[in-house]
């Protein structure tokens, strides 16, 4: 019977920040790659890349004993890996592979900035007791509109050890994760393999053995995706309707201005996201943004920019929700009643009906 590559599934040592100790011998001393890892990871290449890899640079973290991914795609690729485990780099040396020993909590990954095409990183970041270190590191070695593909796993699955930040891998935290670190998520899924939960009728996932995501890195030019980005933490709210992560969206909101200073909605999304800032007293440019938006409709023939107007009604409702005027009532029924008049603004007095409904609503609660 062949002697397969496995991990130490019952160390004595214990587990903490500095976990160089804990993985030096996780893996088995072995040359025997099981089938079944290897099927794996050609399910993974296929699923991500159906064209398949070559002559990319590729860097995997984590890549184990058994040679991750890179043992299938070191053949038409440059290809490196990074573990902290000694065992698996023992291992993946024998197998060809390029293998540097990084403790990715605190150390660099010994490439320059923008070097690579794609980063793997496998169910790994549960093992970080610094996962904001490694997202930044490899953030930094990609190159701009570079692929990273990660796996966590899912909730119920059992995957020894996974001691730190529990919350981080729930499917929606780690999203926001990538998305605040500058990545564009374009697929996340639980595509492969179900674990045994998966007889009861329960929620798929609790029966995902894992999460697949892959995202690209934005990069510095991409104002669409940094506008985006902020959209995705503007739009969250809790059960009453109050948005949760306004200070995210305002930091994604202004990368996306920076690259590009006249983009009309970045400019927008900026001044209505700013109020969030202005009701714990910082107030300054949360104001100048405001009377920059009324400037414009003033030399605009007095509001005939749906887009601007609409926004600083919208701007006005959620203002006086927090305990801010900015319109006087009457100013503002007479604006609303102007934009209603106006071709092609249903669905923006609808959102704005909604809004004035939030509010009524939170209103009624206070009572």
């Amino acid at each position: 019977m062949a002697n397969h590559i496995q991990t130490i599934f019952n160390s004595p040592k214990e587990l903490n920040s500095d976990a160089e100790d804990f993985y030096r011998d996780y893996w088995t001393d072995s040359g025997v790659v099981k089938k079944e890892t290897i099927a794996k990871n050609r399910a993974i290449i296929g699923k991500f890349f159906p064209q398949g890899l070559s002559g990319k640079k590729i860097l995997e973290i984590g890549v184990g004993g058994e040679g991750g991914t890179l043992l299938l795609l070191k053949d038409n690729n440059e290809v490196h890996g990074l573990d902290v485990s000694d065992s698996a780099i023992s291992n993946c040396h024998r197998f060809g592979i390029n293998v540097t020993k990084v403790n990715l909590d605190s150390g660099l990954v010994p490439f320059q900035a923008d070097y690579y095409d794609v980063v793997f990183a496998f169910e790994v970041f549960e093992h970080f007791a610094n996962p904001q270190h490694a997202i930044e590191e490899i953030r930094r070695v990609l190159k701009p509109g570079g692929i990273f593909i990660s796996s966590i796993p899912a909730t119920f699955t059992y995957h020894w050890p996974r001691l730190f930040y529990a919350d981080l891998f729930e499917k929606g935290n780690y999203e926001d994760f990538l998305i605040i670190n500058e990545f564009r998520v374009t697929c996340f899924n639980d595509w492969m393999i179900h674990n045994r939960y998966g007889k009861y009728k329960i929620s798929p996932d609790v029966t995902s053995w894992s999460w697949y995501c892959l995202s690209e890195k934005l990069g510095s030019e991409d104002a669409q995706g940094y506008f985006d980005a902020g959209l995705h933490f503007w739009e969250k709210r809790n059960e009453l309707g109050i948005r949760t992560r306004p200070i995210e969206a305002i930091d994604l909101f202004g990368k996306s201005l920076k690259s590009a200073p006249d983009k009309t909605d970045a400019k927008l999304y900026m001044a209505h996201a700013l109020l969030y800032r202005a009701i714990n007293g910082d107030r300054d440019e949360f104001i100048k943004r405001v009377e920059e938006i009324i400037a414009h409709l003033m030399t605009r023939d007095g509001g005939t920019n749906i887009e601007y107007l609409s926004r600083l009604l919208l701007i006005n409702v959620e203002a006086n929700r927090l305990g801010l005027q900015l319109i006087h009532p009457d100013d503002y029924n007479k604006l609303k009643i102007k934009l209603s008049q106006t071709d092609g603004t249903k669905a923006i007095i609808e959102e704005i009906n909604r809004e004035e409904e939030i509010s009524a609503h939170l209103a009624s609660c206070q009572l």
